[in-house]
């Protein structure tokens, strides 16, 4: 099962990957972000109760649910600013994951 976030998820093309997300059985949405947030994702999306509510704060999202996927779906202009908070943590985990190991060796 690969863990999906879905930034961007209550406009209209983020409530479409909600929606194709929500359907697709290898995959499980776990996270999904906008600017507005305390709706259900699949409220907003058309497609029913997802049981993950929308949050409007990535960092805490990505922390939160360890995703295998983020689909950005949000505006241009802050594209550079999404991308710059993902790469951080994902940099952080990998740093973490890269200790352990050598702790476990």
């Amino acid at each position: 099962m690969i863990k999906v976030i879905v930034n961007g998820a209550c406009g209209r093309m983020g409530s479409t990957v909600v929606d194709a997300v929500m359907k697709d059985s290898e995959l499980k949405l776990v996270g999904a972000v906008d600017i507005v947030g305390g709706m259900d994702a699949g409220d907003k999306a058309g497609c029913g109760k997802t049981g993950v509510i929308v949050s409007t704060d990535l960092e805490a999202t990505i922390k939160e649910t360890n995703p295998d996927v983020m689909v950005d779906f949000t505006q241009p202009s802050v594209v550079f600013n999404t991308a710059s908070i993902a790469i951080k943590i994902i940099k952080k985990q990998i740093q973490l994951d890269s200790l352990m190991n050598k702790k476990l060796n």
